[in-house]
């Protein structure tokens, strides 16, 4: 991952970059962040796709992708794998 100086990056407190996560995905409903050592967290939205890809968050504001329910879960893997969610399966 790009190293950046995060220093004023929220209310001029500097952060430390395992506090923050980057989203690099989408699906349906959220957005797919991934931190340094390579755990996966979400963000529910109507729109995800406003979204920069690589756009920070701080993790305590996301949730991490155990606590989404089955199916949510199974569209933010393969969002994260590059892949396509065949809905016709579903």
């Amino acid at each position: 991952m790009l190293k950046e100086n995060f220093e004023n990056f929220v209310d001029g407190t500097a952060v430390d970059e395992r506090e923050v996560a980057t989203a690099f995905a989408y699906c349906d409903g959220a957005v797919v962040y991934r931190d340094d050592g390579g755990n996966l967290y979400y963000l529910i939205a109507e729109l995800p796709e406003i979204f920069e890809i690589g756009t920070v968050a701080r993790i305590s504001g996301l949730e991490p992708v155990d606590t989404a329910d089955p199916q949510l879960k199974e569209k933010i893997l393969v969002a994260a794998k590059g892949g396509k969610i065949n809905h016709a399966a579903n």
